[in-house]
């Protein structure tokens, strides 16, 4: 998020923290053709128990929503750069049809959490359909006015594309300022991304920046190619 009313002596693209328990950097990556995970951020004030999975209400657009449960996961490194409790979560949703339109809405499993809004996003098509599936690749996209998020998805909102390929050095850097570029991004980056699934993918800007490559990690840290991760 940027700032509305930046402190003194600042611009509005310094990164501002929301609440603890509300959802940020919403991301839906893909898993497997029928599978997708969404993924988010939330600053609790302590760590959820296991007893205390994210949620998210979840179903067809039009149909009855059913919860489904995930997994969080607590990111030290940012958290201690930061100076926040840093916590990553991330819900399956599958077996997904194909070029279907879902939606669903996801909060952390913290006492006092908070939903997000609605989102919806349309499902893969697949081979079993005999239609191919559209993707838009490209890569090096920091955060300034120029780039590409509202290209991609008006692109995807109008079947253009379905899916989502970053080729790796997101951000210029993740890592700047105290790693808070990095979440400033990916939260400039959720209207496009909590729309259509994506598949990110390293460069050697995550490699050489912030965390190294354990930020990528960390961010794709709930589910690989449909299982999930150790």
């Amino acid at each position: 998020c940027y700032c509305d009313k930046p402190a003194e002596g600042q611009n509005h693209t310094q990164y501002c923290l929301p609440s603890a328990s509300h959802p940020e950097q919403i991301n839906l990556q893909v898993a497997s053709e029928d599978t997708v995970v969404v993924s988010f951020v939330t600053h609790d004030e302590k760590e959820p128990s296991a007893a205390q999975p994210p949620l998210a209400m979840f179903g067809v657009e039009g149909e009855k929503l059913v919860q489904v449960t995930g997994i969080t996961h607590f990111y030290k490194k940012l958290s201690e750069s930061e100076g926040i409790n840093y916590f990553l979560h991330f819900i399956k949703f599958s077996p997904l049809a194909p070029s279907t339109k879902y939606q669903y809405k996801v909060k952390s499993g913290a006492s006092g959490a908070v939903w997000s809004k609605m989102f919806s996003f349309r499902s893969l098509s697949t081979a079993q359909e005999g239609l191919p599936t559209s993707i838009g690749i490209y890569g090096d996209m920091g955060h300034s006015r120029y780039n590409a998020m509202e290209n991609l998805l008006q692109d995807c909102t109008t079947g253009r594309i379905e899916a989502i390929v970053h080729m790796g050095d997101h951000a210029y850097d993740l890592g700047n300022a105290g790693d808070r570029r990095g979440d400033a991004y990916m939260n400039s980056y959720q209207p496009a991304l909590s729309a259509c699934p994506w598949i990110p993918i390293i460069g050697n800007h995550e490699h050489n920046d912030g965390d190294s490559y354990e930020r990528y990690l960390n961010m794709t840290w709930g589910e690989t190619l449909g299982e999930e991760a150790g």
